[in-house]
């Protein structure tokens, strides 16, 4: 479950809200919680996942150094009262020499890694050659990028090259889960299509959405088990 869309970016939800959805999907068997530093929803996750063991929780900062990125995972890890971060990126990565601007926070993430503070490095990237600084870095376990069925959201690139981008990274063995597969909200006529899509690639190990609520929690799920009577429900509603 992605939760940009709890922050004040978006729906600003409260916590209490936010934790809501977050604990369905818990519920549910869905254990994977995208976030950021940016997003300002690390209450609404504590909050959600209060009670539950079993929780893989990605995070991301865009700073460039290393003191900096220190602070971000410490107050990431302090703010969901975790002992350790499942994934921490490097956010919104653009370019091999926007990389090497962000060596110092880089640095910081393989210490956090070498300590247990985090378990794995990631990059997320809008567009196909932020993707492909992937392959230029021994030190990246994951990639976060754009794609779906209509190429919404990619930029300097075509959603081709993206895709192209994305079977490289994979080809390489580095893990890979995917963001707005609708396209922010576009592609909500068609879903079951528009993620169908995305599994028949066989590129991702997991396919980040964002939900308000734990009736949309409950609706994503019947569409990844085949069951699309909700979507039909909600719209007789």
């Amino acid at each position: 479950i992605g939760t940009l869309i709890h922050g004040y970016l978006q729906a600003d939800m409260t916590p209490e809200e936010g934790a809501a959805a977050v604990r369905r999907a818990l519920e549910l068997g869905v254990n994977f919680i995208d976030t950021a530093k940016g997003y300002k929803t690390y209450p609404h996750i504590k909050k959600g996942i209060e009670g539950f063991d079993d929780v893989v929780i990605a995070s991301k900062s865009p700073v460039k150094s290393a003191v900096q990125m220190r602070e971000d995972v410490e107050t990431c890890l302090r703010e969901l009262n975790r002992d350790t971060i499942d994934v921490f990126h490097l956010h919104l990565v653009r370019s091999q020499t926007e990389m090497r601007e962000r060596e110092g926070a880089l640095e910081t993430l393989v210490q956090c890694r070498e300590s247990g503070k985090i378990r794995s490095i990631g990059i997320s990237a809008h567009g196909p050659e932020g993707v492909l600084c992937a392959l230029e870095c021994d030190e990246i376990d994951v990639v976060l990028p754009i794609l779906n069925k209509k190429g919404l959201g990619i930029i300097e690139g075509t959603p081709d090259e993206m895709l192209e981008a994305v079977r490289k990274v994979r080809d390489k063995g580095i893990g890979l889960y995917d963001m707005k597969p609708l396209g922010g909200g576009h592609l909500i006529d068609n879903i079951p299509d528009a993620i169908k899509y995305l599994r028949k690639l066989e590129l991702f190990d997991s396919i980040s959405v964002g939900l308000k609520t734990p009736d949309e929690v409950e609706i994503m799920v019947g569409v990844f088990e085949g069951d699309t009577s909700a979507i039909k429900r909600a719209l007789e509603e």
